[in-house]
């Protein structure tokens, strides 16, 4: 919704998703259990920062003011201050703003963990093991997210 505003009232815009760029690279499939080994957090990081030099490329080709969304999963201040010194590197008028969505909800986490079950990471998995991998998934970014803090936009 944000992207198609965005674009209609004139402002190019594009969405760089680590996960799709994970799995676009044949990693397609990443189970909750492989996440917790450092060599899968190595991984995952060595993404995210392939994905914002892909983003910061495309930037760099706008003839005009536009908007790229990194959309990840930023979970710690560590990735956040990453991302945020990469920015300040940018430099040529690039802001930064962190987004941060908590839903409690029951009935909109369901749909949305349901949802999630129909990207390549789940295909021609059973749908009751899919789930209860995404959820387990979810349990591991709980148990190292780290909430925003307003001092954190000071580092770009």
């Amino acid at each position: 919704m944000l992207v198609r505003y965005l674009s209609w009232i004139g402002f190019p815009t594009r969405i760089f998703n680590v996960g799709e760029l994970r799995r676009r690279r044949g990693l397609a499939g990443a189970t909750a259990v492989l996440r917790q080994y450092p060599r899968s957090a190595n991984e995952r990081e060595r993404l995210a920062m392939l994905c914002q030099e892909d983003m910061y490329a495309w930037l760099d080709g706008q003839p005009s003011s536009c908007v790229a969304i990194f959309d990840a999963t930023n979970t710690t201040v560590a990735r956040r201050e990453a991302l945020a010194r990469r920015c300040a590197e940018a430099g040529g008028g690039v802001s930064l703003a962190f987004a941060e969505s908590i839903c409690d909800d029951p009935v909109v986490l369901e749909r949305n963990y349901r949802m999630k079950l129909q990207n390549a990471d789940y295909k021609g998995t059973d749908p009751a093991s899919a789930l209860a991998d995404f959820v387990r998934r979810v349990e591991e970014y709980e148990s190292r997210y780290e909430t925003i803090d307003d001092g954190e936009e000071s580092a770009t």
